[in-house]
């Protein structure tokens, strides 16, 4: 064995008095934090909020100039079949689109600009016209601002002056989309049963999809939904194809050349530029007529398709479901027609566009015994829904993105009715729950969900205006409407619904419009915007504990991150019956002057944080009192 080492016990003393030296020094510093930190009030750790972000530079147009109407003309440069005659193949087909338009527009406030919005166009040729006295404009700029806001700048010599009306004339070129876009371009095939042997042919049709950001790709506009106007369109297409739009040719369309046919269409109504379409497809492209006793209604669908028969039942419904909202609206339909197309190919399931509702094939076609019962309850549901923005979006419109429950929470809410109307077999309202509601929860239990109605400054690019499309928009603002019309009664409810359409028809509103004749058609006590502000303009929903023996009641902000920390509260309505009885009677009732058998009061519940704290607060004596009964 080896010599044991002296510097090896040397060592190890040194190793334990260093040892004990720290740990004195690590004692004294706590000493002295505790001393020198007493009474000093020291910040708090981080709390996960829910709040959002700084807003981005306003992105919105000035309101100094206002668009009345627009005459358009386009001419997409599409071949819709393959032909030998003019040596076309696929992957030569034309995909660009030219035209010009003429905006007519109002001056609110002096100025020397015009702002619209322009994306993916080459604009040229600028003439500007004083309409009050026929005289030109010179213009001096055009700019396109090369930032999200999509700006088309044009600078003119000159001065617009208030309550004035000029007219602006813009040419533009553009190209067909081929990824669903704006104008775009898409395929199906077709049997050739003409031909010696029977061939599989391609086929082109072009289509539009402007929501919610995409007219401005198609023409220079003003492209926000509360800029309403009129739309006189004007198409110049192939002659063997036929063009739709949002309203019905007018006569004085006609044929150009060997080439092409030029298609006149009505005015439209006042609209967001959102709802402005038009089809371009093949001259068979058939259609089945089945039509109410004031609206002409045309669907429209491959030949194949309509032969096979797929079309008929979507036909049938729509007239039936269109009947039922025009009684339960107690408004009419505002046009005389009423087109459907099934396109190949279309990015949502479908697109309530004024007056030419495009759908998705498969949210339209349905074939009599091959289709599961599914498959049918989802045509119908897709037809309501997007019959239902006929009233909710296209005639009443939210001001601006950032309220786009207004039009989607409606629309499904109210295709729930119809469905419900058109097939009862379908049980439409006990499956709600299971769709919408668990839907809204899952998307809203998570820290990036969103108020139904954020603040405006917050929803400003395409980006931003897209997010808005979601289950909070369309699920949760359906079941928020379903929570209303149960609070207030359905009658209240359906009358006040039925006076914010005849009030607002053609105008666009923001959610305390609708509270407001709510309340008018309501005898509740209490304020509908009061009671809806908490529901709207906060993210997520409360977990509820009720103590049944103490009447005390708790609510807490329910989060998929446990670790978050909220203190976001609801306005909870709630309905309930005692076990106390009137003297000779059976009937359940609370023990209150108005011996109410169904009681809904407004509690407001504070979130609970301490076992001992009652943690109610009730509006009334009579809340109070029966509170007590629990």
């Amino acid at each position: 064995m080896p010599k044991k080492s002296g510097l090896s016990k040397g060592f190890a003393v040194a190793f334990v008095v260093l040892t004990i030296c720290a740990i004195a020094g690590m004692i004294s510093m706590m000493v002295v934090y505790e001393i020198q930190t007493n009474g000093l009030n020291m910040t708090a750790p981080p709390i996960i909020t829910t709040s959002t972000p700084p807003p981005p530079p306003v992105m919105r147009l000035p309101r100094s100039l206002i668009p009345e109407s627009y005459d358009i003309i386009l001419q997409p440069h599409l071949y819709t079949s393959i032909k030998e005659e003019v040596n076309v193949t696929t992957p030569n087909q034309t995909l660009t689109f030219t035209g010009n338009s003429t905006v007519h527009f109002q001056c609110h406030q002096d100025t020397t600009y015009i702002f619209l919005h322009s994306l993916g166009l080459n604009v040229f040729a600028p003439r500007v016209i004083d309409k009050d006295t026929g005289n030109p404009i010179k213009v001096s700029s055009v700019k396109h601002h090369k930032d999200v806001s999509h700006f088309l700048e044009i600078n003119v010599d000159g001065r617009f002056k208030a309550g004035g009306n000029y007219s602006l004339f813009l040419a533009f070129e553009g190209e067909i989309s081929e990824y669903l876009q704006a104008l775009y371009v898409s395929t199906y095939t077709e049997t050739n049963k003409e031909a010696v042997n029977e061939t599989i042919e391609e086929r082109f049709l072009a289509a539009t999809n402007l929501e919610p950001t995409s007219a401005r790709r198609l023409f220079p506009c003003f492209d926000e939904p509360d800029m309403k106007a009129a739309f006189r369109l004007k198409v110049i297409h192939r002659r063997e194809t036929t063009a739709l739009s949002n309203t019905r040719p007018s006569p004085d369309s006609y044929v150009l050349d060997k080439d092409w046919k030029l298609t006149s269409f009505f005015e439209t109504p006042k609209m967001s530029t959102y709802l402005f379409a038009f089809t371009i497809s093949q001259d068979n492209f058939p259609y089945i007529d089945f039509s109410t006793s004031s609206v002409n209604i045309k669907t429209y669908a491959r030949p194949e398709a309509m032969e096979a028969g797929h079309v008929e039942y979507a036909a049938k419904i729509t007239a039936k479901i269109l009947e039922f909202y025009e009684e339960h609206f107690g408004l009419k339909y505002e046009m005389n027609d009423l087109d459907q197309i099934a396109l190949p190919d279309l990015e949502p399931l479908a697109m309530e566009n004024w007056g030419l509702i495009t759908y998705q094939e498969g949210a339209l076609l349905y074939e009599e015994g091959v289709s599961s019962w599914l498959h049918k309850e989802l045509i119908t549901s897709v037809i309501a829904h997007e019959l239902a923005h006929q009233w909710f979006g296209n005639q009443v419109t939210m001001k601006w993105w950032n309220e786009i429950w207004l039009n989607e929470g409606f629309a499904t809410y109210m295709s729930y009715l119809a469905v419900d109307h058109a097939e009862p077999s379908f049980q439409i309202k006990e499956k709600l729950i299971m769709d919408d509601l668990h839907t809204a929860f899952e998307e809203d239990a998570l820290l990036t969900s969103h108020p139904l109605s954020t603040p405006s400054e917050y929803v400003q690019t395409p980006g931003e205006i897209l997010g808005m499309f979601d289950a909070i928009s369309y699920s949760k603002g359906a079941m928020v409407l379903r929570m209303l019309a149960n609070y207030v009664g359905e009658e209240s409810f359906n009358n006040g619904i039925r006076e914010y359409l005849r009030v607002y028809q053609g105008r666009n509103v923001e959610q305390g419009d609708l509270w407001e004749l709510i309340q008018n058609a309501d005898s509740a006590r209490f304020s509908i915007a009061h009671f809806m502000k908490s529901w709207t303009t906060q993210i997520g929903y409360p977990v509820i504990t009720i103590n049944t023996t103490s009447g005390e009641t708790y609510q807490k902000h329910f989060l998929y991150n446990s670790s978050a920390v909220s203190s976001l509260l609801w306005e909870i309505p709630f309905e309930y019956t005692t076990n106390i009885t009137l003297p000779g009677s059976n009937k359940l009732v609370i023990n209150t002057p108005e011996h109410a058998s169904v009681f809904y009061h407004n509690c407001k519940v504070k979130q609970h944080q301490q076992r001992s704290q009652r943690s109610y607060c009730c509006t009334s004596s009579i809340c109070e009192e029966s509170l007590d009964l629990f």
